[in-house]
């Protein structure tokens, strides 16, 4: 699947008035108030407990913790992790290690 990027230019964009984080490469996160985070971009999922979810990015991990805290959605890379949120964190460091 062609990337956004490659799918319009920056004079392309401009008319648009598309934003400017969504042709970054990386991971894209959203947080849905403290109830709902959603990772694109995720490798794979490194741990899911009811305190910590840890996902493997292409550069380093994301680590979100929290109470109650499930995967509820995994589909072609994006993820998306209910319950009580108190922490979102990354690590720059190898995506594939806890």
């Amino acid at each position: 699947m062609p990337k956004i990027k490659s799918l319009f230019s920056a004079r392309e964009r401009r008319p648009l008035d598309l934003a400017e984080e969504l042709f970054v490469s990386g991971p894209f996160i959203e947080l849905k108030g403290r109830r709902e985070v959603c990772v694109q971009g995720c490798r794979r999922v490194l741990l899911c407990t009811p305190d910590l979810v840890q996902l493997a990015l292409r550069e380093g991990s994301i680590s979100v913790w929290g109470q109650s805290l499930c995967c509820v959605a995994y589909f072609a890379g994006a993820v998306s992790v209910r319950g009580v949120i108190c922490t979102v964190s990354f690590d720059e460091k190898g995506g594939e290690r806890l």
